[in-house]
């Protein structure tokens, strides 16, 4: 199971690769055991906390960073139509809206648009919470126990802040879009 080894980070490897392969070789190697290493790998790689030696500091603003970027074209997008159809200021829209659906609004340009604005608020919720969640499991008196603890910097809260106010605005349109259709269909139909 030493390829499991090779999913870390080189300098942790260096640091801890010895170590980290002698436990792998005398542990059992169940499925929750594989889950923690390859679990460890991904934090190790997220959060480095080792690099060439030196220490970095507890919390990697990495996700956070990742999670903001991640965040700017729904931004944007958001910001744009909040100018163009609340205040009347269509000046970031329509070019925007040309860019991104151009004459054709089935294209596939459009419907990659759609899926980018939707869904990277939920992957950059996603990158800062695995970054901040701490799970861990053990068998106790014959049952399973567990804790969950969230150790997250400031950056990281504020990205999973934005994230979650986005999932929900979204959320929020599309539900009283549809819903709104549905009662146009009602009444046009009746």
């Amino acid at each position: 199971m030493r390829w499991l080894l090779r999913l870390y980070p080189k300098a942790w490897r260096r640091r801890y690769g010895e170590e980290f392969a002698a436990l792998l070789e005398e542990s059992r190697m169940t499925p929750a055991v594989m889950v923690d290493v390859i679990r460890g790998a991904f934090d190790a790689r997220l959060r480095p906390q080792v690099t060439g030696g030196a220490t970095m500091s507890q919390f990697s603003s990495r996700p956070a960073i990742i999670g903001f970027v991640l965040l700017a074209l729904p931004s944007f997008f958001l910001l744009a139509v909040v100018l163009k159809y609340g205040l009347g200021v269509p000046y970031l829209f329509d070019p925007l809206e040309t860019y991104l659906y151009g004459p054709n609004l089935h294209s596939v340009r459009s419907m990659l648009a759609d899926m980018l604005i939707v869904f990277s608020p939920v992957v950059a919720l996603l990158v800062n919470l695995i970054s901040a969640l701490r799970i861990g499991l053990r068998i106790e008196r014959g049952g399973l126990a567990g804790t969950v603890t969230m150790r997250s910097s400031f950056l990281s809260l504020g990205a999973m802040a934005v994230s979650l106010a986005l999932i929900g605005v979204f959320t929020a349109y599309i539900i009283s879009e549809n819903v709104a259709e549905a009662a146009i269909r009602r009444y046009l139909g009746a």
